[in-house]
């Protein structure tokens, strides 16, 4: 009869033991699952509220200050010595840059005049922290990034093509749109060439 007892007890507990793990595991797919859908929600809101009051800049404009930082974690800005800034409005358009930057090299694209912003506010924080960030970091070349929507509003931009916004004293001098790689290296070019 006691053993029979004892025989139940370890039995209730072998079961509470596996409902609790089943319950915990439940809860810990439920927390991913908030934790990922606010994250894309997060940033489906920034994406939406982009300030509407930040006009595109014009040419003839002074270029804004844009306080970003690179991939890095470094303030960084856009000086009066730049010549040209690329900037990738969304994934897409990054995902055409990053080959011919990477093929160019920081240096070359330091040397003349040249810097990359990505507008990277769509992304949820926790991806770009665990996922994104580190693998920027290893690119041959600096990243201004715009973390938040207002940080980049005032930057023209298309759906997928890259924004190339030409400087002389930090003034824009023209504003041109790329869609391909091959545009993109051609209109590199000038600039590349002493």
């Amino acid at each position: 009869m006691r053993v029979e007892r004892v025989r139940r007890m370890d039995n209730m507990r072998y079961d509470i033991a596996l409902s609790s793990s089943a319950i915990g595991e439940s809860v810990l797919k439920l927390m991913v699952t908030l934790v990922v859908s606010l994250g894309l929600g997060i940033a489906g809101i920034g994406a939406a509220e982009r300030d509407a009051s930040a006009q595109p800049v014009r040419v003839g404009q002074a270029l804004p200050a844009l306080g970003l930082t690179d991939q890095h974690e470094r303030p960084s800005d856009i000086d009066t010595g730049t010549r040209l800034v690329l900037f990738a409005p969304d994934r897409e358009s990054s995902e055409l840059a990053h080959p011919v930057l990477e093929a160019l090299g920081g240096s070359t694209l330091e040397q003349a005049g040249i810097r990359y912003v990505a507008d990277i506010s769509a992304m949820p924080r926790l991806v770009t922290r665990m996922f994104a960030l580190p693998k920027m970091r290893d690119y041959s070349y600096a990243m201004l990034l715009g973390r938040e929507a207002p940080d980049t509003a005032m930057l023209p931009r298309r759906a997928g093509e890259l924004t190339l916004i030409e400087l002389q004293a930090g003034r824009v001098t023209a504003l041109r749109f790329v869609d391909t790689e091959t545009a993109l290296s051609a209109a590199l070019k000038p600039y590349l060439d002493p």
